[in-house]
């Protein structure tokens, strides 16, 4: 960012770091940066709702994710591959904000959104959904991605072994957020939580 104070990526860059060390007002303000110099991209409006996500700001997650999909529909016919998962990403975060905020109708409209992106089933409800995931999730993909339907299952040692494994193996890619990610709240009561931040080198973060 010094050598290049316009440079979007690193302010994005910079904006994860500070949202997976907990804190979140440096994090949204450092995304909004980078999306003031790369307005039209996809996944930094989607990585910018998943920052209210992360800070609990649930209302006003699931607004700039609609912005995110408003963008892709004006936008839709030029999206890279990159755009393209930052659409889904914008669809992921409304779902799990839409669970917290506890209106299981809006969260299953926006896992119907995504699913018919997907070319997957449309599901009839959540867990139908979750089901779907874990099953047609290949064993080849990351264990967090894994580890995903199974939190949302309450399946807790399979959720926590998952996670273990990526870290042991450097292959998690959200095991940064560990701390943070209110989609882990349901793990944080069991013993073995401890030791995946011990793995994570999160167990003394502020």
């Amino acid at each position: 960012m010094r050598l290049d104070p316009r440079f979007a990526e690193a302010h994005h860059g910079y904006a994860l770091f500070l949202a997976a060390r907990g804190r979140p007002e440096e994090a949204l303000a450092e995304i909004e940066r980078a999306r003031a110099l790369d307005a039209g991209s996809f996944l930094v409006g989607a990585d910018s709702s998943w920052f209210f996500y992360l800070a609990r700001r649930y209302d006003e997650a699931i607004e700039q994710a609609r912005r995110t999909l408003d963008l892709a529909r004006i936008d839709g016919a030029s999206m890279t591959v990159r755009d393209r998962g930052g659409f889904l990403w914008a669809c992921q975060v409304i779902l799990l904000a839409e669970q917290e905020r506890g209106d299981d109708r809006a969260a299953l409209a926006a896992a119907q959104q995504r699913a018919r992106w997907l070319q997957a089933p449309r599901p009839a409800d959540l867990r139908s959904y979750w089901t779907y995931r874990q099953l047609h999730t290949p064993e080849s993909s990351a264990p967090w991605v894994r580890a995903w339907p199974a939190i949302e299952l309450g399946e807790v040692d399979r959720a926590i072994d998952l996670l273990l494994e990526g870290c042991r193996d450097r292959a998690g890619m959200m095991t940064p957020f560990l701390r943070v990610d209110p989609l882990y709240d349901p793990l944080r009561s069991d013993p073995r939580f401890g030791e995946l931040l011990r793995c994570a080198n999160l167990a003394d973060a502020a």
